[in-house]
Formats: structure tokens, sequence, C-alpha cells
């Protein structure tokens, strides 16, 4: 019977979620690099719908999880007794 123990290795189950998507993302970057050559050619050659959807994945990805992260816990200022 699962007991959940997996998950408590990474932390939650947020953060192994996070792991999995990211390594799959890495691999379909490699995979693309390997069969059809270099990623940026492959992406231009595209229609611009296409193009416009990853990039915007690309920067809300990078704004979500930067500002965010995978353990954000909202906490005050910290200059803000001062």
């Amino acid at each position: 019977m699962f007991t959940g123990s997996a998950f408590s290795m990474f932390g939650s189950e947020k953060i192994l979620i996070l792991i999995i998507l990211s390594i799959s993302v890495l691999m379909l970057f490699d995979y693309i690099q390997e069969s059809r050559g270099d990623f940026v050619s492959v992406l231009v050659s595209q229609p611009a719908l296409v193009r416009w959807a990853v990039y915007l994945f690309f920067v809300t990805s990078i704004v979500v999880y930067g500002v965010y992260g995978g353990d954000y816990v909202q906490t005050q200022f910290i200059y803000f007794q001062f």
C-alpha cells in the first residue's frame, strides 16, 4: 500500500511534480537538439503563433517560479519594523 513516503523525500508533492516537469522539458530540448538540430532554428521556422506561445510559456514560467519558487511562503518584509 502506498504511504506517501516518496513525497516526503522531496519535501512535498508540489516539488516532486515541479522536478518531473523540469526534467521532462530538459529531455524535450535534448530530443529536439539531437533529432532536428539547433532548438532556436527549429523555433524560428515555426509559425508566429507557435513561437509566441513558446515565448509566453518561458516568460510566465520564469516569473512564476522566480517569484514564488517551489516552497514559497509569504512573510513580512525583513525591514518592516525599521
